[in-house]
């Protein structure tokens, strides 16, 4: 025999044994799963526990219900910082003689939060104008009659 013709008998069975040491035994078959689960528990991002929350968001607000499908901050012709959110159910309730905002918001900018000074309504939509031109990295919306459960967002 040649010695080109040893080399390729001798790599066909080294070709022959990975491929078949690779194929799918009874062994392999019965761990596949384990493996797979253990694989997926590994590459999974933690959750942290009410680290943000998510689009749209519920409110209720002296028993009206509002609904915050988008918000989208921005800026006015002042320079100054708006946050528009968008929804349903935006029902704005009188009470002695002035009109309730029944739906919130804030950001924070670094370590300061700052609060609306004024909002403009739509039929659809508030936007919330801020005393400040700063970018916000965290915006909160919160209801008007629970202002101790406020919801984060971060801003993308």
């Amino acid at each position: 025999m040649k010695r080109m013709d040893r080399t390729v008998v001798w790599w066909s069975k080294v070709q022959y044994r990975t491929v078949h040491s690779l194929a799918a035994t009874p062994w392999m078959m019965a761990r596949l799963p384990g493996i797979l689960l253990a694989f997926w528990i590994v590459m999974t991002p933690p959750v942290v526990a009410g680290a943000e929350e998510r689009l749209p968001l519920t409110l209720t607000s002296n028993g009206n219900t509002y609904t915050i499908d988008t918000f989208t901050p921005g800026t006015n012709k002042d320079g100054k910082t708006t946050v528009t959110i968008t929804g349903s159910g935006y029902l704005v309730p009188f009470r002695d003689g002035r009109m309730i905002v029944p739906v919130w918001c804030s950001f924070t900018s670094g370590t300061e939060e700052y609060e609306w000074d004024g909002v403009t309504l739509n039929n659809d939509s508030f936007i919330f104008s801020f005393s400040t031109s700063k970018k916000p990295e965290t915006v909160k919306f919160y209801a008007e009659d629970r202002q101790d459960k406020k919801y984060s967002f971060k801003v993308k």
